[in-house]
């Protein structure tokens, strides 16, 4: 009785440390799988590549802005403009950018607007996106509220002084990041939430990009 106790133990034993085994494998496997270039995000110098399982993307061209558009109680800081190009895409990732493009395209550019919206008074406020909409100096228009897929946005309700931290990204539908000269930003109303009045004008500011 006491042999088959103790075969049993060991026999026990023998499992969990497979299993160990098996875990241990399995987090070497995640690992090496893991991209080497980051996520496209961070992309910091023109002709930086991202590639993953699903496409590639490429930054081709980058503006730190750091610059404040007042939008009324609010206050839109446009922190950085980057134009990527995405291609190599799989047949998956094609049918998802298809939502926020003209059709079935295998490659495009788009703009990523990174921004941060400060409310600077007490009261209540509230906003769509922020950035209503983008004019490329190709005189390309984008709307943002139909073609962004970032799913950054950082407006919607303001309770008092509070701010939120947020970006944009819309896919160009001819124009490339070598034909571009600036973009021009094209911000939404801003509405007092208690009388649902509008309090602040879109205001157009441009940014070049060269």
């Amino acid at each position: 009785m006491r042999k088959f106790y103790i075969l049993t133990l060991m026999l026990l034993f023998s499992i969990s440390l497979v299993g160990c085994v098996e875990d241990k494998t399995s987090d070497n496997v995640k690992k090496e799988e893991e991209p080497k270039e980051g996520n496209p995000r961070i992309l910091t110098e023109v002709g930086q590549v991202y590639e993953d399982k699903d496409s590639t993307t490429e930054l081709m061209a980058i503006k730190d802005v750091d610059q404040t558009v007042d939008m009324g109680p609010l206050e839109l800081t446009v922190d950085q403009i980057k134009i990527f190009k995405k291609y190599d895409m799989d047949e998956r990732t094609i049918d998802f950018f298809s939502n926020f493009t003209s059709g079935y395209r295998e490659e495009f550019e788009y703009a990523q607007i990174t921004y941060k919206v400060e409310n600077t008074e007490d009261r209540n406020v509230s906003v769509g996106y922020p950035i209503d909409a983008i004019v490329l100096s190709t005189g390309e228009h984008i709307e943002s509220a139909t073609n962004d897929f970032f799913a950054k946005n950082a407006g919607r309700e303001f309770s008092g002084k509070s701010y939120k931290e947020g970006g944009i990204s819309l896919i160009f539908e001819s124009s490339t990041a070598e034909e571009i000269d600036s973009i021009k930003i094209i911000t939404n109303d801003v509405f007092d939430d208690d009388t649902d009045e509008v309090i602040a004008d879109p205001q157009q500011v441009t940014f070049e990009m060269k």
